[in-house]
């Protein structure tokens, strides 16, 4: 696997994408523009009402999912959830694409 830095997620390929800080800001729009573009999102951030109102926009497609990655072993997890079905790998809102 190898990091590559760009300006912005690319959201041109459909897959299942993990999207940090979903609940506002840069995150929630990564997520809402994921799913516009075919993506099932696992939405992460640490207050669910946020990451609620984010996944009001398309509720089939994003999956809010309240954690804290900062907590030992949740990235870990949250990463293998994401990648469980079809992925063209996580996201986030810093715009870093691990693939």
């Amino acid at each position: 696997m190898h990091t590559t830095a760009t300006t912005s997620p690319d959201v041109t390929s459909p897959g299942v994408v993990l999207v940090t800080g979903a609940g506002t800001g840069i995150g929630r729009a990564t997520a809402r523009a994921s799913a516009r573009q075919g993506a099932a999102v696992v939405a992460v951030g640490r207050r669910p009402e946020p990451l609620r109102e984010t996944a009001a926009e398309a509720p089939t497609a994003i999956h809010p999912h309240p954690a804290d990655i900062t907590a030992e072993g949740v990235p870990e997890e949250l990463v293998r959830r994401a990648l469980a079905g079809r992925s063209d790998g996580p996201r986030d809102a810093t715009a870093v694409r691990l693939s």
